[in-house]
């Protein structure tokens, strides 16, 4: 049966022209001429994506978005929001109610075609969200927030894999303990294996319910194109798991440019001086060159407040996100004084100081990202016994 596409948009001439593209691929089209009349056809739970207009008479896309975010039975609708406000904050705005793309008027209808066909592909195939972490250089603190991240999902009742593609120093496998010649800073902890064709994996699992699987075991494993096996795996690791977080080499390439294109969201972790700018900006580029999608990008800036002290955060995030034409999720605070009291990194802040500030960014950044596909309620902070 053919998949069936609800439009929202009040222009009746705009609304023709994407019926027709839609139509001649083979889609079928109900049509709406108000938010009111938009949000009653896509809650009788007959369509399998939503096309709507930003600006719309009696109630706008926003709050459309918002309440079908809300409700169980259209969760996890696919919504394209499309709008002739294309600034920066309007695009950020639909993505924070929930919007998983926005394409700015006018739109070709070839793009808003690739758009509905991508977003259906990648709702229909795996429930699995990947998330895909880079970064330009090595101790930017991205090994550290991907682990507590894990953990903060892991505390919200998801199941949460570290899919870790960064054979180098001081990475997630070591940290847990995966490689034997490192001391075992995960004590709690038990292994499983999978087994694909001539290759075994190791899953490493923590008692928080976190788990991490290593894919490269030195750099020179990272060849020029992923191979049928590690395709495999992640389709495997993702038949029952709510979120992949892949530790990715430290800069994109042709290696990583597949999955890259495939992540639901890329998170560029980065230090915030002068030097790391520049960096991030060429990553951006290199992610335009590959095809990544833009909307699905974000950045997360680490130890803003050691390295620019004197500048407010909200300051420091429109300047950078000015710069950079990407959206900053969360600004981690230095905190020394709560590094310090951290046992090991097995605990970071998010388990062992869950009142810090650095703490409550980390649930800030996991709710952030939790609420661009699901209906979430907030969950209670939890401290794991570590006795």
């Amino acid at each position: 049966m053919s998949k069936k596409v609800l439009i929202i948009d009040n222009d009746p001439s705009n609304t023709r022209l994407i019926e027709y593209v839609l139509k001649q691929r083979g889609y079928q089209v109900l049509t709406a001429l108000n938010g009111l009349d938009g949000l009653a056809k896509a809650r009788e739970g007959k369509i399998d994506l939503l096309i709507m207009d930003m600006l719309l008479p009696g109630m706008d896309g926003l709050e459309v978005c918002q309440r079908l975010r809300s409700e169980e039975k259209t969760a996890q609708l696919p919504i394209l929001i499309l709008s002739g406000r294309a600034q920066e904050i309007d695009r950020a705005m639909a993505l924070k109610m929930g919007a998983d793309e926005f394409v700015a008027k006018p739109a070709k209808p070839g793009e808003i075609l690739k758009r509905v066909d991508d977003l259906l592909a990648r709702h229909n195939v795996i429930s699995t969200r990947i998330i895909a972490f880079i970064s330009s250089r090595d101790n930017v603190g991205k090994t550290t927030t991907i682990i507590s991240l894990a953990m903060a999902m892991s505390q919200m009742g998801k199941k949460v894999i570290i899919v870790d593609m960064c054979p180098y120093q001081d990475s997630v496998s070591e940290r847990f303990g995966i490689n034997p010649e490192q001391n075992l800073e995960f004590a709690d902890r038990s292994t499983d294996n999978i087994e694909l064709d001539d290759l075994e994996f190791t899953i490493v699992v923590h008692k928080t319910g976190v788990k991490v699987v290593r894919v490269f075991e030195s750099p020179e494993e990272i060849g020029d194109t992923f191979s049928d096996e590690i395709n495999s795996l992640f389709n495997k690791l993702g038949n029952d798991t709510d979120y992949l977080l892949v530790d990715m080499p430290f800069k994109p390439g042709v290696a990583t440019g597949t999955l890259l294109k495939n992540a639901d969201l890329s998170i560029i972790a980065s230090e915030c001086d002068i030097e790391a700018l520049a960096d991030i900006k060429s990553i951006v580029t290199v992610l335009h060159y590959l095809g990544v999608n833009s909307e699905r990008t974000g950045m997360v800036v680490i130890d803003v407040e050691e390295k620019i002290p004197d500048v407010p955060l909200v300051t420091l995030k429109h300047f950078i996100e000015s710069c950079l034409g990407i959206n900053v999720l969360e600004m981690i605070p230095y905190s020394a004084d709560v590094r310090k009291k951290s046992p090991s990194d097995a605990y970071p802040p998010i388990i062992s100081n869950p009142d810090s500030p650095l703490a409550s960014s980390v649930r800030e950044l996991t709710q952030q990202i939790i609420n661009r596909w699901e209906k979430t309620k907030s969950s209670p902070k939890t401290v794991v016994n570590k006795e």
